[in-house]
């Protein structure tokens, strides 16, 4: 790049056509340099022109450094033409005083700046100015113009520096904007990078997202297709299905017309009968001759009864009709009423007067642990005869092991949800389950299969309780209602309905027909099954009734509620009797032991607690709800105990836990 300097425009012949006249140096001084008589710089001191020389210097530095990041070059000293005519003029501008001298020296300080090459000597400057090495800078130019001065330097030997080195410096100065605008595009580009990377996962995000909802579109146009395609191979048959249902509903509907009409005949037939036989029958007493009379009244006699037919005989041609007519009026007295829904036979409680020894509960200590299901165990069963327990679980399954061993003996599958209840049949032959599918299943263990699903509740089936004969069964619900149901016919027979919450449990007083069912509503309620009426409802408790159970008098009900206190009732009295506090968490399950006296309640809290009937009858009646103790409690299970129940000799206890295994606890 070449430099622009200012150049005095001088004639050729200037060196030879200035009048360098004779100026006296005490009154001339141009630039601090003297003039002598000979027109020469040496009439001064030649460290004042050394120092002058300088502070131009500098002052030229100065300016170089305001140019910011454009490079000014030096130009030569006093070497230069055109410096030497500049610095003439301005000495007789000073020398004559007169304003035209000092108008040309400004006119030749402001002649057209000309592109020329820079000089070697203004080059070091340059340098040395970029740099900043003042001092080396000072040293330069004192030997320089000493030796100039000195005519050590040829003037031909003043060369040019080549262009090439000017052109080294601007493009040195263009790689380093260059350089710093490519630092600014890189770090523009990186950022450009990341969010490209950000855009293109999502980009991949979105496309992984689209072809998943297209796959799941063509799954259902397929699905949606061949359902569309049953519908219609199936319409055909669903026309004709309902074509024969119409049908069966007509003919049913006229059989049911044909049955009435035949049976309206039956009754006046039997009704003609009756009024023919009681005409023969006093024909017959009445009768003149002894054989005709005899003979008919014996004859009847002997299809009714051993005693008329005596007396018919024995009278001979006597009067046998008011016996033959008394008879008949016996057996119509006697005649069995219409069959009710349980026959109210009386069958004695076996263990009334039978005394059992309190079981002793504060030696129990827990004696094998057996985790047979994969949820919790939330119902357990023993068999009536064999030491056989059932158990019921939250994994739909219910399971028979042989005890103390624990093996596995059956396991039945079948429900679509949790096994809520289990009871064995009396006989020992069957299993009772209910389930949260709502439906109720018998077990045969002959057959080794499901011989009945007993389907009637709306709802979840929480428990099951078969009555002392075996012919019927018992369910609750939360449907509200309690269902009875006839094994022979596999039909319910009765639905108990009262409660306004879910009916949590029931069970059948011990060789009665009386039921009693433990509700959500925070009630309890017996109910006589041959009437299907409630005969008594207990109130007290503040929270919903988990469970209920008999002593094995049937004199006494236990209930339990959800804030954990348990109760005992006077189902002769229908009073309250016993109040147990057995803590803050709710008593899932309550149960008596073959004595009668001893309470176990199972709780929230993973803990077995045991009570004794006396300190619950006391703390109700001194008040102290809170009176009553635990004599034992029995720790082991990791979550809430969801079940329990004594073998039938008393000899242990079995209970089922939320922690998926069922226990077994002895003295």
């Amino acid at each position: 790049m070449a430099e622009v300097a200012s150049r005095p425009a001088l004639s050729e012949s200037s060196d030879d056509d200035f009048d360098y006249g004779g100026v006296d140096a005490d009154d001339d001084v141009v630039f601090g340099v003297a003039v002598g008589d000979d027109g020469g710089a040496g009439l001064g001191d030649e460290d004042e022109d050394l120092d002058s020389a300088l502070r131009s210097l500098k002052r030229m530095s100065a300016a170089v450094r305001g140019v910011g990041s454009h490079r000014v070059s030096v130009f030569s000293g006093a070497n230069s033409p055109e410096v030497r005519a500049a610095i003439a003029a301005a000495g007789a501008a000073t020398a004559e005083g007169s304003a035209a001298a000092a108008a040309t020296a400004a006119a030749a300080a402001k002649k057209e700046q000309q592109v020329r090459q820079t000089q070697i000597d203004d080059y070091v400057r340059s340098f040395l100015i970029q740099s900043k090495m003042l001092r080396t800078l000072d040293a330069f130019n004192t030997e320089w113009y000493e030796l100039q001065s000195k005519g050590l330097i040829a003037p031909d030997e003043m060369t040019e520096v080549p262009a090439i080195y000017v052109e080294n410096l601007n493009l040195t100065e263009e790689i380093k904007l260059a350089k710093l605008e490519m630092d600014e595009m890189s770090r523009t580009t990186k950022k450009a990078e990341g969010t490209w990377d950000k855009f293109r996962k999502e980009r991949n995000f979105h496309r992984m997202h689209h072809k998943r909802v297209v796959q799941e579109k063509k799954r259902l146009v397929q699905d949606i297709r061949r359902l569309k395609k049953q519908n219609a191979s199936g319409a055909p048959t669903l026309k004709l299905l309902r074509e024969k249902y119409e049908s069966s509903v007509k003919d049913k509907m006229l059989m049911r017309l044909e049955r009435d009409r035949n049976q309206a005949k039956v009754d006046s037939l039997v009704v003609s009968l009756q009024l023919v036989t009681g005409d023969g029958m006093e024909l017959g007493g009445g009768g003149a001759g002894g054989t005709r009379g005899g003979g008919r009244g014996g004859t009847r006699a002997t299809s009714r009864s051993k005693t008329a037919k005596t007396r018919g005989g024995g009278a001979g041609g006597g009067a046998p009709g008011p016996g033959s007519l008394r008879t008949a009026a016996a057996n119509a007295a006697a005649a069995p009423p219409a069959p009710a829904l349980i026959q109210p036979r009386a069958v004695p409680n076996p263990f009334a007067d039978v005394g059992f020894e309190p079981s002793s509960l504060a030696s129990y200590s827990q004696k094998s642990t057996f985790k047979g299901h994969t949820a919790p165990v939330c119902a357990v069963a023993f068999h009536p005869r064999k030491a056989i327990l059932a158990t019921g679980s939250d994994d739909g399954t219910w399971k028979m092991w042989s005890l103390p061993e624990g093996k596995l003996v059956m396991s039945g599958e079948g429900h679509r949800d949790w096994v809520g209840g289990l009871d064995f049949h009396p006989s020992g032959t069957s299993l009772a389950s209910g389930s949260g599918d709502g439906d109720v299943r018998i077990w045969d263990f002959r057959r080794a299969n499901c011989t009945a699903v007993l389907k009637g509740h709306s709802q979840a089936v929480w428990a099951v309780a078969h009555h002392h004969s075996g012919d019927f069964l018992v369910s609750a619900s939360m449907d509200h209602s309690a269902k009875l149901w006839d094994l022979t016919t596999a039909r319910a027979r009765l639905s108990l309905r009262g409660h306004v919450d879910a009916v949590n449990h029931v069970c059948f007083r011990p060789f009665s027909n009386t039921v009693c069912t433990a509700s959500g509503d925070k009630t309890a309620s017996l109910w006589d099954v041959r009437s299907g009426l409630c005969t008594q409802t207990f109130y007290g408790h503040a929270n919903a009734v988990n469970h209920c159970a008999f002593d094995v008098t049937g004199d006494t009900v236990l209930t339990c509620d959800a804030d954990g206190v348990v109760k005992t009732w006077d189902a002769r009295m229908m009073a309250q009797t016993g109040h147990i506090s057995s803590g803050a968490h709710s008593a899932h399950c309550a149960s008596f032991d073959r004595s009668g006296t001893r309470i176990v309640v199972g709780s929230d809290d993973a803990i077995v607690r045991a009570y004794s009937v006396e300190s619950a009858v006391a703390a109700f009646a001194s008040g102290d709800l809170g009176a009553a103790k635990p004599i034992a409690m029995l720790k082991g299970h990791s979550d809430a105990v969801q079940a329990l129940a004594f073998d039938p000799n008393g000899n242990s206890l079995v209970t089922g836990g939320s922690d998926c295994t069922f226990r077994v606890w002895s003295g």
